[in-house]
């Protein structure tokens, strides 16, 4: 895949576009700023939008770029200003103060705008706060967890919803000299702890955290749900997308997660 040029000329960019490592392999640089293909048009423009009109505090984003059209979405395809920064596992209590940041700058937002999603991420959401049931084709095995783990949630709990971003832990990265860089909104609508819930799990699950991360957040029962649906979110996400051994793998990354939640 490569970035056609009259994209690259729609957004006022020069030269051949240069494939970037990670983000599988779908992200390239042209004229400093970094481009990538969309899945979901409207969405990413809604995206566009949200992201652009950010006033970031302790923390910095990559701007988007319009098209010479208007639009943050030219033919399929994003642009965006390229930001130096590394990601850096663990770092969770700096993660957690810019995820909390964020979000204060995320609820100014009308979560009514943001445009529907049906991929398998938004399908696990669902599931998560019992909004959808659980796919008919799920693995047995994995099915009988998920169910378990939602008999430990309580049904229309979601309480004042919130546009979030849902995967910062490996969003988040950092350059010396500078603020906290965050990259790849991933926007759902669900509680700001929710998110904050997520960056805990995924820290604990994918990056060898401490379990004791946990403590980071409040010990109430509200957290404790948030908790338990944020691990929700990342198994049925394996299930879905990778079927009994995939899910067999991330269920043994959280599982000291849901031990502890018990």
């Amino acid at each position: 895949m490569g970035v056609p040029q009259h994209v690259i000329r729609s957004f006022g960019l020069s030269g051949l576009p240069i494939p970037l490592p990670g983000g599988e392999n779908r992200s390239f640089l042209a004229d400093d700023h970094l481009l990538k293909p969309v899945d979901n048009v409207p969405l990413a423009e809604w995206a566009g939008t949200a992201w652009s009109g950010l006033t970031p505090e302790q923390y910095r984003i990559s701007r988007p770029l319009k098209s010479g059209k208007g639009k943050f979405i030219e033919d399929g395809w994003s642009a965006s200003r390229f930001e130096k920064g590394q990601h850096k596992k663990g770092h969770t209590t700096e993660k957690l103060a810019v995820c909390r940041a964020l979000h204060t700058g995320l609820s100014r937002l009308n979560p009514g705008e943001m445009p529907e999603n049906n991929d398998p991420w938004a399908r696990a959401h669902r599931v998560a706060w019992q909004t959808d049931e659980l796919p008919q084709d799920l693995p047995p095995h994995a099915a009988k967890i998920l169910r378990g783990l939602l008999d430990k949630v309580s049904p229309g709990a979601m309480g004042f919803p919130q546009i979030i971003h849902a995967d910062l832990c490996g969003n988040i990265l950092f350059e010396e000299g500078q603020l906290p860089l965050v990259i790849d909104f991933s926007p759902f609508k669900a509680p700001a702890a929710y998110a904050e819930a997520i960056l805990i799990c995924d820290g604990i699950a994918w990056e060898n955290s401490p379990l004791s991360s946990i403590s980071l957040l409040p010990d109430t029962p509200y957290y404790k749900e948030m908790l338990t649906r944020a691990a929700l979110f990342r198994l049925t996400v394996a299930a879905i997308l990778h079927g009994e051994s995939g899910f067999a793998e991330e269920f043994h990354n959280f599982k000291a997660i849901t031990d502890a939640l018990n």
